[in-house]
């Protein structure tokens, strides 16, 4: 009798888990047929386009045949991902087009004039797609009082006063084309992470507004937000060491999921799928969640082995009085 209760446990989860593959199966097949239908002759804005995710989502695009701007801090790098990017579009017979426009978010008026080169451009809008960020890795302990401010304005002013200005901006062309912001943020913006606590700040007001704003009123907008992981790209590599990117996730499979999350009709997607629990796990059993995160994580350690210039660095707290911007020496 037991014995076949068990058995029976056993067909019952065995054809749960059957059952759970086979819808993943068909969404994936599902999804991967509307992705280029949703995105085809999209007009976009993309910022943060140089390198990294930016310049995968660039070549996809390519192959969605949108007509697009693309906008980074450095020209030369900027240019050829443009240039490639039209390469794609040419061979594959398509009438879209990348533009490349040199622009600096952390400037507002950088801002105010990639939006009217966009709109005079494009003749409208139909995603705004945010990328560009301001990163970093590196101990707190290391920065002096000067320089955790100004680091912390940068990547604040870069990071999420940015997205206000373009969303501000932008609003009324969204409303009128029915258009979507999709912004990539980032998981430490929902558990802050260690050795870029300011990043993590800056992603979690950018999540926070979203979320708030998306409920104020119903106006055709779609508000959605990509949340990677770490992501096997050469910041990644300069500031974390070898170990950690290898462990990422590829810069092109990255993109891909990010342009996937408005295409689901998603607000937050969470793109690793250890992300589904990490939220979860820091509420309900914060513990077993920081033992967890330094198993994962670079320690205190690693870090200083990848930069250790940072050793020679460390203010000694003890000889700034507070409130002081002072440089110890």
């Amino acid at each position: 009798m037991i014995k076949n209760r068990c058995l029976l446990v056993g067909v019952i989860c065995a054809s749960v888990v059957l059952l759970l593959i086979v819808k993943a199966i068909v969404k994936s097949f599902l999804l991967a047929r509307r992705l280029p239908k949703w995105w085809n002759r999209k007009r976009v804005l993309l910022t943060g386009a140089s390198t990294g995710i930016g310049e995968q989502i660039a070549y996809i695009l390519a192959k969605f045949d949108c007509d697009y701007i693309i906008t980074a801090r450095r020209k030369k790098e900027l240019d050829d991902v443009a240039r490639k990017c039209n390469e794609i579009i040419k061979a594959q017979g398509g009438q879209g087009r990348c533009i490349s426009l040199v622009a600096d978010q952390s400037k507002e008026e950088n801002i105010h004039r990639a939006v009217d080169f966009t709109l005079k451009e494009l003749g409208g809008l139909d995603v705004l797609l945010l990328n560009a960020a301001e990163t970093y890795f590196r101990p707190f302990d290391t920065l002096n009082s000067r320089e955790s401010l100004d680091l912390a304005h940068l990547i604040m002013n870069t990071n999420y006063f940015a997205m206000l200005t373009y969303y501000r901006d932008l609003l009324p062309e969204l409303r009128r084309t029915q258009g979507t912001m999709l912004i990539v943020s980032s998981l430490s913006g929902r558990s802050g992470s260690p050795f870029s606590p300011f990043y993590s700040a800056s992603k979690a007001a950018l999540n926070a507004f979203v979320e708030g704003v998306s409920q104020e009123r119903e106006d055709g907008v779609n508000l959605c937000v990509a949340l990677p992981g770490t992501v096997a790209t050469q910041i990644c590599l300069d500031n974390i060491g070898q170990k950690f990117y290898d462990s990422g996730m590829a810069a092109d499979l990255c993109a891909r999921k990010i342009l996937e999350t408005p295409v689901k009709r998603k607000q937050f997607s969470i793109l690793p799928i250890e992300g589904y629990v990490q939220q979860p796990l820091n509420m309900l059993a914060p513990k077993l969640y920081r033992l967890a995160s330094k198993m994962v994580l670079p320690s205190y350690d690693e870090i200083m082995q990848v930069h250790p210039q940072w050793s020679n660095q460390i203010p000694d707290l003890n000889a700034v009085s507070t409130g002081s911007n002072k440089k110890v020496e």
